[in-house]
């Protein structure tokens, strides 16, 4: 059988941070689509990916490329953010071909039955994590199997209704799944934000599943769509790095797990273990568990960066938010991973519940005594299957996305949206707009390729705050129109 995979577009940049710079940063290989192809070709058949949250392309260009692959069934992947588009995606592809069409990703996770509703063009949707499902998918379209026999989607029930089956049970050992199908990619079509990577080509990677806190109240992997933590070997990832980045000339990776540096014997294996591969690579750390030794081992094995979330300068509210970390675990990670020579990314929220303006630049405060790298201070967002969203439905603030650094949630500490604007955009100048942080920087530049690069950074965070006539949305305009997607 063929399918043909498509990741929905959506501009980061743009749509997310606000940002009108026209320097392309932000795209990241779509890894889920990429899990699911590997575990589809073991079993025979035939995919192709169109990765539109990275290349821009018509509906004529796109209607093109199906044609000559001649897909049987598509597969489209979403996060909330860019879910109008995959709707208007879907619709088209209906309309133009007329075959089966499911949905997977984070977003039909938490909406489920929502989504078939929102988008009538959907035949079902995926649910979790779908290796063995898109397996049971093609048997069900292709008559092999019963589709109320696939465990862990909804579908339509022919008489306008909905059904979803069983859950799927978590594939517990990860070394059991095909690896991700990065043959199919441009190598040099990625790369994360500016100042969030060193090297090109790079790529993404995770190690892991799920959280091994999940306790945040905001946070996805803490809410009721949350997965159970488990990781692969690290032979395992070594072979990763080995087969399907290193012949395809990779020479960077930012590991995407939600806590990376966890478990001190797994590090300590895998520091050993990547030195050979000559990969520079940068991860997501978490306060409480990060140690001096564990860094001073990430540095060695060509770690450079280590993205922390913060979240506040406040303890009271990190209590609220169920860190369960302190303000000095937070200072010791800082100051240990700054020793090992590494640099360090805090991601830090506004306007939390019980937050104040002044609470805010306590914040703001905590993050310049930090010495992050690189900070960034972001709205908050109650996501839908989260204990913060419930909170929000309680207070009857339940709003609809908007981009990153669009309010969202006004604690009733902050007279109204324009107050919270106003207070991302002190947050951003007092921390970046400093002598300090500039010099820090510019001892960071040895060539003309960094002076680009830092210029590029530049004019994406000056594109955050200037003033826009209008906002752009992710709906994507019907007909052979150009479909703006370079995330």
């Amino acid at each position: 059988m063929r399918v043909m995979f498509m990741s929905a577009p959506y501009d980061l940049v743009r749509s997310g941070y606000g940002s009108d710079t026209k320097v392309q940063y932000g795209n990241l290989p779509p890894l889920g689509a990429l899990y699911l192809i590997g575990e589809l070709r073991r079993h025979g058949h035939e995919c192709a990916l169109l990765d539109l949250g990275s290349f821009s392309m018509s509906y004529d260009e796109i209607d093109a490329r199906i044609r000559e692959f001649g897909a049987d069934l598509f597969a489209i992947s979403t996060m909330t953010p860019s879910a109008p588009a995959a709707y208007e995606l879907a619709t088209h592809l209906k309309e133009t071909f007329g075959k089966p069409i499911i949905l997977g990703g984070t977003h039909s996770t938490s909406f489920k039955e929502k989504v078939l509703e929102e988008c009538p063009a959907l035949d079902a949707i995926g649910i979790g994590e779908c290796e063995p499902t898109i397996q049971e998918m093609v048997l069900a379209v292709t008559g092999q199997m019963a589709l109320q026999d696939v465990k862990g989607i909804c579908y339509r029930d022919g008489k306008g209704g909905y059904v979803c089956t069983e859950p799927r049970p978590l594939v517990m050992d990860l070394d059991t799944l095909a690896m991700p199908a990065r043959d199919l990619l441009n190598p040099h079509a990625y790369r994360m934000l500016p100042l969030t990577f060193k090297k090109l080509p790079m790529t993404s990677m995770i190690t892991s599943r799920g959280c091994p806190y999940g306790h945040c109240s905001f946070c996805y992997e803490a809410g009721n769509s949350g997965f159970k933590f488990r990781r692969h070997s690290v032979d395992y990832v070594i072979r990763e790095i080995k087969e399907t980045m290193l012949p395809h000339g990779i020479k960077e990776i930012g590991f995407w797990d939600d806590i990376f540096l966890i478990n001190k014997k797994w590090v300590a294996e895998f520091c050993e273990k990547v030195v050979e591969t000559g990969i520079v690579w940068s991860c997501y750390g978490w306060p409480k568990a990060t140690t001096r030794e564990m860094l001073q081992q990430a540095a060695k094995a060509g770690c450079w960066n280590v993205f922390y979330g913060f979240e506040s300068g406040d303890q009271h509210l990190l209590d609220t938010l169920q860190k369960r970390i302190t303000l000095d675990d937070s200072r010791k990670a800082a100051r240990w991973t700054h020793e090992a020579g590494l640099q360090t990314r805090g991601s830090f929220m506004l306007a939390l519940p019980g937050e104040t303006p002044e609470l805010a630049k306590k914040t703001v405060e905590f993050a310049i005594e930090l010495d992050c790298t690189l900070a960034q201070f972001l709205p908050t967002f109650p996501e839908r299957g989260t204990r913060l969203y419930e909170l929000a439905v309680k207070e009857g603030k339940v709003v609809q996305y908007d981009g990153h650094m669009k309010p969202h949630y006004i604690p009733d500490g902050y007279k109204d949206a324009a107050e919270l604007e106003k207070m991302l955009r002190y947050a951003h100048l007092r921390f970046y707009m400093r002598p300090r942080l500039w010099w820090k920087h510019i001892r960071q530049i040895k060539s003309w390729g960094d002076v680009v690069y830092y210029w590029h950074a530049f004019q994406f965070f000056l594109g955050m705050f200037k003033k826009k006539a209008s906002s752009d949305g992710v709906r994507l305009p019907p007909g052979n129109r150009v479909i703006e997607s370079k995330s």
